[in-house]
């Protein structure tokens, strides 16, 4: 007999991914009707069991940040305790500049104040924070050039001594 306990994901269809749950919709439905249907199908089971519903967040953390992760998290959680949770804005990172992607709205956020509301942007499933990377300096660009330029002069001036 399958296990009860531990942590189920929800198919595209709504569906508890569990062998004994399989026939069970829980997406698109209230929290009570969910626990309702659940509570039905183990007292089918004759099962003498207790269950705790905790919804989950799938959220991706990625650009400029310490560890870009997808992560599941749970309601309530917060723009600020997402990045936080990847490790925080890398050196590299525009904490400037980072985009909240819900769906197909962007919205980019300065979050340089730590009093900043934006912090408190609650999360939703599907949510991607992307922290964009700072712009190069000039010499970013200018230096591997002059240094690949040296190497062709230095190895012309080899070839000429032959």
């Amino acid at each position: 007999m399958p296990e009860f306990s531990g942590e189920f994901e929800v198919d595209a269809t709504g569906r508890l991914l569990h062998p004994r749950f399989d026939t069970v919709i829980v997406a698109g439905v209230p929290l009570s009707v969910a626990k309702s249907r659940i509570a039905s199908v183990l007292d089918r089971e004759q099962a003498d069991a207790e269950f705790f519903f905790q919804p989950l967040l799938r959220v991706r953390v990625e650009g400029e940040v310490v560890r870009p992760m997808i992560d599941r998290h749970p309601l309530g959680t917060t723009l600020g305790h997402a990045l936080a949770l990847a490790g925080g804005v890398s050196e590299r990172g525009r904490i400037d500049r980072v985009r909240l992607v819900r769906g197909d709205v962007v919205t980019t956020m300065d979050l340089r104040s730590p009093t900043s509301s934006n912090l408190q942007t609650p999360l939703q499933s599907g949510d991607r924070i992307i922290v964009d990377r700072r712009g190069r300096r000039a010499s970013e660009y200018f230096l591997p050039f002059i240094s690949a330029l040296g190497t062709a002069a230095s190895i012309a001036n080899l070839l000429r001594r032959r």
